[in-house]
């Protein structure tokens, strides 16, 4: 609960700002030594450049891309976002880094807040492995070069079946319904009581509209693993 020199300004969420700052600290490295993008590089499309010359069913040639990717990373990162059903992403809100001179790329998690059905109650039963592996998606927010890197890795047999076998067990532990129900009824707790004077404060939405949203994230905890 945040207050300007006095004046009541309602409940605000802290964080980390995701930069090399924070790369330093979480993981004990200097920030000097990393790299950290946005969106494309030259780094990065040296990979992006063998991926595109070469056939990754090839055992050969996948081992040759996870020199290079951290892939047990960037299955959890495609796991989070598929299942949060994040609809501002790949093309937005995409954020990796390395250590050099050769360390593995790493995806950083954030942003989902399209996720978890804010927009429609009905987003549990999207079908988000399908949209992040079309190949002729829109300029926003699949397009083609968003999707590449996961399509083309889908094409090796390793890959696939560790990407299964990793979202089945995702979908067994921190996915499950009651878990995830636990945590949103946990959080909604925390701040229900100040709500009231947040809404008194900013206007725009009621209780009742507030109650709903939560609502829809439950329901969608509640119904998205069956349909994943």
């Amino acid at each position: 609960i945040v207050y300007l020199n006095g004046e009541y300004w309602g409940i605000h969420t802290l964080r980390d700002r995701l930069d090399e700052h924070y790369i330093e600290y979480s993981n004990s490295i200097d920030k000097d030594s990393v790299e950290f993008f946005e969106w494309g590089n030259s780094d990065y499309g040296e990979i992006i450049s063998f991926v595109e010359n070469n056939d990754l069913s090839l055992d050969a040639n996948y081992q040759e891309v996870i020199t290079q990717i951290d892939i047990e990373n960037f299955i959890d990162y495609m796991i989070a976002e598929l299942f949060f059903s994040n609809y501002d992403w790949p093309s937005n809100n995409l954020k990796y880094w390395r250590e050099i001179p050769d360390g593995k790329w790493r995806w950083i998690l954030f942003d989902t807040d399209f996720g978890y059905g804010i927009w429609n109650a009905n987003n549990y039963s999207n079908n988000t492995l399908e949209f992040a592996l079309n190949p002729n998606g829109p300029n926003w927010p699949n397009p083609p070069w968003s999707t590449f890197m996961f399509r083309k890795l889908m094409e090796n047999e390793v890959f696939k079946k560790q990407f299964i076998n990793t979202f089945a067990d995702e979908l067994n532990t921190r996915f499950l319904a009651q878990k995830v129900r636990a945590a949103i009824d946990a959080n909604e707790a925390i701040i229900a009581n100040e709500m009231p004077n947040h809404i008194d404060k900013w206007g725009n939405t009621s209780m009742s509209a507030w109650r709903d949203k939560v609502n829809n994230m439950k329901n969608f905890a509640i119904q998205r693993s069956s349909n994943m």
